[in-house]
């Protein structure tokens, strides 16, 4: 056994080790949440544009002359893009009407606080997307 003042100084030399690797976890926790909160914001912009695009979906002139169920295909697109470029400017949007579903993705780059510093190679895309149904009351 060696002499215990030998030993001193080792401990000073893993602090610094120890306190990079904690601010390191703490960059990924950091981006792991901006990801996570801006997910959820994606979603209620994608559930807003759904609820919007089957609120004025419905041709309504062909649905009280014939009864038929008709969608406007223009007004569906005006109203999801109103709804997205309001809250999500760099947004990439698609829309599709399967029935009475109206389906709205929404896809954008993460806007990571640390992951730039931390040299992501690969940008993060966060995607969402939402539906909403369409109930038409009989006239």
């Amino acid at each position: 056994m060696g002499d215990p003042r030998s030993d001193r100084g080792s401990a000073l030399v893993l602090v610094p080790a120890a306190v990079l690797v904690l601010v390191v976890l703490g960059a990924f926790a950091v981006d792991r949440a901006a990801v996570v909160a801006e997910q959820r914001t994606l979603v209620s912009i994608a559930q807003a544009a759904a609820a919007d695009a089957a609120s004025v979906s419905v041709d309504q002139q062909a649905l009280h002359a014939t009864g038929a169920l008709r969608y406007d295909l223009e007004s569906i697109d005006a109203a999801i893009h109103r709804a997205v470029e309001a809250d999500a400017p760099d947004a990439t949007v698609r829309w599709s009407v399967q029935g009475r579903v109206i389906s709205v993705w929404i896809s954008q780059p993460a806007r990571l606080v640390f992951g730039p510093a931390l040299d992501r190679s690969s940008p993060l895309t966060i995607t969402a997307h939402a539906t909403a149904v369409l109930a038409v009351r009989a006239p």
